[in-house]
C-alpha cells in the first residue's frame, strides 16, 4: 500500500487514483488550512516512518467496488477517517478519460440547467473538502446575507505580490442553486488561469492571422515591461471570420507558467461556462462588453441616465429589490451603454456606514441586464461593510496613496470608506442632480433580444463587429470542465477597454478609445457644454 503523508493527513490513494495529484492536493490543503510558511511544512512524502502505519491505514481501506474507488485519509491530529475521490487538476497527463454527462435539453433560456452537470457525477462533493478540495476546503453557506443566498469558497495562491484569494462564489435564490453555480464559477477560473502545456504554440502557425500587442490599442511603451516581445501564443477562433487567429498566451491565461515577461496582468474577464459553446461564448462577450463600458462610464465621468426602478418588470429582481428596502438599503441604476451597443447598466448601493457598493451587467435583454448589476450589489454591500472593518488602516493608506491598490479585494473595498466618496464619479454620488430618467425598456435595442442563447449571440457578435473589433474566443476547457460536461471559454475583444487591478496596472488609461469613445458618447448623448475631463481615480469595480 503506497502512502502519502502530509502535516494533516495520512493518504492511502485508490489504485487508479493520479498519486502527482493527490500529492498537490494535500499540499495545496495543508498551505491554505495551516497558513505556515511553506518552509514550516512538512513535504507531502511516500514514506512510512512507522511500520505499522500501514496496517493501521489499511483497517480503515473499505472494500473495493469496480464503480467507485475511494481514497481513504486519516487525521494525524484526530484520527479521523475520511473517504473521497481525488479530483485530478485541471491538465492532468494521466487524468481519467472523461465520460460523457447525460444531461436532458430543458426548454428554459438556458438550456441545460447547472444543477445538471453535477447530477451524474460522483465526485462532485470532493472539489471542496479539507483534505484534497480543488476549488476551497469548505463551500460556505453565507445564513447573514440579507438578501441572496450567497455560497461562496476560496483558495489561496500565490503571486509576484505574495499570497492571493482566487474566490469564488453563487448568488441565487436558493443555497442549492448558489453552490453549483458557484463551482462551476470555480472551475471556469482554474480553467483560465493555466493553460495546457500541449496547447502553447512558441511561434504563429503558418496560415494563422496573429493578433499582436499592437492590437489591444495599448502603446508598445505603456505595457507593464516596455516594448515586450511575444515568445508564446495560444491559438483562437475570429467569431466573423471564422478564421483561425494566435493570441499572445498572457491575454489569454492569468497565470501562465511561460518564459515571456509578466507585461500583463490579465484576469479571468471574459472567462465563461455553459452547457454548450455557444452559451459559454456569448456570456464570455457580454463579460468583456460591460467591462469596457464601465470603464468608460467610470474614467470619462459620463452623465448617464437613471432607469425608473418602477419600470423593471423581473419578478426576481423586483423580490430582490423589495429585500434590500426591507434592510433599508436603495440600489439605483444608470444607463451605461457607452460602448459597444449592447444593453449595459450599473448599479449603485450604498452601504450602512456610508460607502459605496457598485455592480454591472451587460445583455441584448435589459432586464437580465439588469438583474446581473443587482445580484452582485445584493450580495456584495454586506461584504464590503465587512471588509472595510476589517482593513480599515489597510484601507486608509491606500486612499493617502493609491500606488498601494494592488489586489482585486482593493479597489470594491476602497470605496466602502466613506472618505472615498470625494473620489466616486458624479453617476455615483448620491443624490445624483441627473435631469434625464428613462423606462428599463428604453435601452432595448433588437425585439428578438433575450429568446435564445444562439440569437443572442448573433446579436452581440454584430454589435461588436459593428463597433469595429474582432470578437476572438478561445478555447480553455479542460479535463475538469469536460468532467462535468460544460464548455469553458476566454473571449478576447482586442481594443476594447481591459479590465485591470492594481492603481499601476491601468491599461485603460493609456488607451486612445478611451478619450475617442467618451468624447463620441458625449456629442451624441451630452449637453451642449459637455466635454471630456479625465476621472482619473481608480476604478471600484468588484
Amino acid at each position: 500500500m503506497q502512502l502519502l503523508t502530509s502535516d494533516r493527513f495520512v493518504l492511502a490513494p485508490a489504485p487508479h487514483e493520479c498519486t502527482a495529484c493527490a500529492r498537490t492536493r494535500l499540499g495545496d490543503m495543508d498551505d491554505f488550512q495551516l497558513r505556515s510558511p511553506a518552509s514550516r511544512r512538512r513535504a507531502v512524502s511516500a514514506a512510512a516512518t512507522n511500520p505499522f502505519l500501514p496496517i493501521f491505514v489499511d483497517a480503515f481501506v473499505p472494500d473495493p467496488s469496480p464503480a467507485v474507488e475511494r481514497y481513504t485519509a486519516i487525521g494525524v491530529h484526530d484520527l479521523r477517517v475520511h473517504h473521497g475521490e481525488v479530483v485530478d487538476a485541471a491538465h492532468c497527463p494521466h487524468a481519467r478519460p472523461s465520460v460523457a454527462v447525460p444531461r436532458e435539453r430543458g426548454d428554459g433560456y438556458r438550456p441545460y440547467p447547472v444543477e445538471g452537470y453535477f447530477a451524474s457525477a460522483p465526485d462532485a462533493p470532493e472539489l471542496s473538502n479539507p483534505v484534497t478540495g480543488v476549488l476551497s476546503a469548505h463551500a460556505t453557506d453565507d445564513v447573514a446575507s440579507l438578501v441572496t443566498a450567497k455560497v461562496s469558497g476560496f483558495m489561496v495562491s500565490h503571486g509576484e505580490h505574495g499570497p492571493y484569494i482566487r474566490a469564488w462564489g453563487g448568488h441565487c435564490e436558493s443555497y442549492a442553486r448558489s453552490r453549483w453555480v458557484g463551482m462551476v464559477e470555480g472551475i471556469e477560473r482554474i480553467c483560465c488561469a493555466e493553460p495546457s502545456p500541449a496547447d502553447l504554440r512558441s511561434g504563429v502557425p503558418e496560415g494563422v492571422r496573429a493578433i499582436g500587442l499592437d492590437e489591444f490599442g495599448v502603446d508598445a511603451a505603456s505595457w507593464r515591461v516596455p516594448h515586450p516581445v511575444v515568445g508564446t501564443w495560444t491559438l483562437g477562433r475570429d467569431l466573423v471570420s471564422g478564421e483561425s487567429v494566435a493570441l499572445p498566451t498572457r491575454t489569454v491565461f492569468y497565470e501562465a507558467a511561460i518564459a515571456d515577461p509578466i507585461y500583463v496582468q490579465d484576469s479571468s474577464s471574459g472567462c465563461a461556462a455553459g452547457g454548450s459553446d455557444a452559451e459559454a461564448t456569448l456570456f464570455g462577450l457580454l463579460e468583456v462588453v460591460e467591462r469596457d463600458a464601465f470603464l468608460l462610464a467610470w474614467y470619462g465621468d459620463l452623465p448617464l441616465r437613471e432607469i425608473r426602478r418602477d419600470s423593471i418588470r423581473d419578478e426576481e429582481s423586483r423580490h430582490y429589490l423589495n429585500r434590500l428596502a426591507l434592510v433599508g438599503r436603495t440600489v439605483r441604476f444608470l444607463d451605461a451603454t457607452v460602448g459597444v451597443g449592447i444593453p449595459t447598466v450599473v448599479a449603485v448601493c450604498d452601504t450602512e456606514s456610508g460607502g459605496v457598493c457598485l455592480g454591472a451587467g451587460s445583455h441584448p435583454d435589459p432586464e437580465r441586464a439588469l438583474k446581473s448589476a443587482l445580484v452582485e450589489v445584493a450580495s456584495d454591500f454586506q461584504v464590503i461593510e465587512t471588509r472595510v472593518h476589517q482593513r480599515r488602516d489597510e484601507l486608509e493608506d491606500m486612499l493617502r496613496d493609491p500606488a498601494g491598490i494592488r489586489g482585486v479585494e482593493d479597489h470594491a473595498d476602497l470605496y466602502g470608506l466613506p472618505a472615498a466618496r470625494e473620489w466616486l464619479t458624479r453617476w455615483a454620488r448620491t443624490p445624483y442632480p441627473v435631469s434625464t430618467q428613462i423606462a428599463l425598456a428604453e435601452l432595448r435595442r433588437a425585439a428578438t433580444a433575450g429568446t435564445s442563447i444562439e440569437t443572442d449571440l448573433v446579436l452581440v457578435v454584430e454589435a461588436i463587429a459593428a463597433a469595429g473589433f474582432s470578437p476572438l474566443v478561445v478555447d480553455v476547457g479542460s479535463h475538469l470542465s469536460r468532467r462535468y460536461g460544460f464548455s469553458c471559454v476566454k473571449a478576447v475583444v482586442p481594443g476594447l477597454l481591459p479590465i485591470d487591478f492594481g492603481w499601476s496596472s491601468q491599461r485603460a488609461l493609456r488607451m486612445p478609445r478611451l478619450r475617442e469613445q467618451s468624447e463620441r458618447w458625449l456629442r451624441q448623448h451630452g449637453g451642449a457644454d459637455e466635454t471630456f475631463l479625465l476621472h482619473e481615480r481608480p476604478h471600484p469595480f468588484p
